[in-house]
């Protein structure tokens, strides 16, 4: 029986190529395994954004568009093999595929022909969207619901709660093995991460020529960056908090109030995951729109391009409960959340291309 593991990390493949002769018994010294463990892949840098756009084809809405995944850095395979005392080595002669001119065609063939499928990744909605994209791209006549195992390792509820103990595991994928959850059921969650993503895609359309020609009227250097949605949000921070330390920003970011109008929820409304809020301040500070200090604490602080930039900023672009409406947004079906989304691109964007241009060369620059 040959097992193909898809890992969104290489700590949660080895938990499953460790666990996976106790889920199978009757594997031991006898199932290859290829195991794709990889870094955590979200969508957004797959984005294809559309190109001769003219200035008055702003705010602009449509449907995202992705560039293919390319399998040869998206997979890395090992091929596998459990001992009888419970540990794994390579196979005889199967070495990994990293390096190799033919890596992709043999990751395609090891994922179409292994008997069981498992998706070492947390069972959310964004990794179930590019789990379907990559499974879709692998098998174009359709995802084989009944050789994918999708193990409930991951619950939603006020709190986040991930099992990667081993007892944990082996239950997991001993149910997946089993059938439960349906890998059909997943379909359920991909509505809202379509919704999330098309908000995304919009956003970063609108935002590289709407807010890069900002930083530019702000004087800044406008290369591949513009804040994101939630890099924006944090940048009106430093009005009320003009110095703070990057432990500070990390914590107002994982404990956003907004207006308080909003109930938190934790990790649900928090800005960004826990690996991107230091990439989110590191970014702002590459890009010219915050600046960190030489003392030892780094303090960080609007530069005077920062200042000037969020005074070239409608003042409806301040939208602290933003983090909050966008999930209750996504959680609608398709034929509500799109419209409520384009409603919020086109309003923001076009509030935001009309101040810039009854203002942008009359806003004073400020030390």
């Amino acid at each position: 029986m040959r097992v193909a593991i898809i890992g969104e990390k290489p700590l949660l493949a080895s938990a499953f190529i460790r666990n996976l002769p106790v889920a199978f018994p009757e594997s031991r010294g006898t199932v290859p395994v290829t195991v794709f463990a990889n870094p955590i892949v979200h969508l957004n840098p797959l984005f294809s954004y559309p190109r001769g756009l003219s200035w008055s084809d702003y705010p602009w809405v449509g449907e995202p568009v992705y560039k293919p995944i390319s399998l040869t850095s998206w997979l890395k395979p090992r091929y596998t093999l459990p001992d009888p005392d419970g540990r794994w080595r390579d196979l005889p002669g199967q070495e990994p595929c990293e390096g190799f001119a033919n890596a992709e065609e043999r990751a395609v063939n090891a994922v179409r022909g292994a008997d069981l499928i498992l998706v070492a990744m947390a069972y959310n909605p964004s990794n179930i969207l590019t789990v379907h994209r990559l499974l879709g791209q692998l098998f174009q006549e359709g995802v084989p619901d009944g050789r994918v195992g999708y193990p409930l390792i991951f619950r939603s509820d006020d709190e986040a709660i991930m099992r990667v103990d081993d007892e944990g595991i082996v239950e997991c994928i001993r149910k997946a093995r089993d059938g439960w959850p349906p890998f059909a059921e997943t379909k359920l969650f991909l509505p809202y991460a379509m919704a999330r993503r098309r908000f995304d895609y919009c956003f970063g359309v609108n935002a590289l020529a709407v807010l890069g020609r900002t930083m530019r009227e702000a004087g800044l250097e406008v290369r591949d960056y513009v804040p994101s949605k939630h890099a924006l949000q944090l940048l009106y921070t430093f009005r009320t908090h003009p110095k703070m330390t990057e432990s500070l920003l990390v914590h107002i970011m994982w404990n956003w109030k907004g207006t308080g109008k909003y109930r938190q929820r934790g990790w649900w409304n928090a800005f960004g995951s826990p690996a991107s809020r230091t990439t989110i301040i590191e970014q702002l500070v590459t890009s010219g729109l915050v600046e960190r200090a030489s003392d030892e604490r780094g303090t960080l602080s609007l530069s005077a391009a920062g200042k000037r930039f969020l005074d070239l900023l409608h003042p409806d672009c301040e939208d602290p409960d933003l983090t909050f409406r966008l999930p209750a947004w996504c959680h609608l079906p398709i034929e509500e959340s799109h419209p409520k989304i384009d409603r919020y691109i086109r309003t923001f964007f076009g509030k935001q291309k009309r101040f810039l241009s009854r203002n942008g060369a009359s806003v004073p620059v400020q030390a």
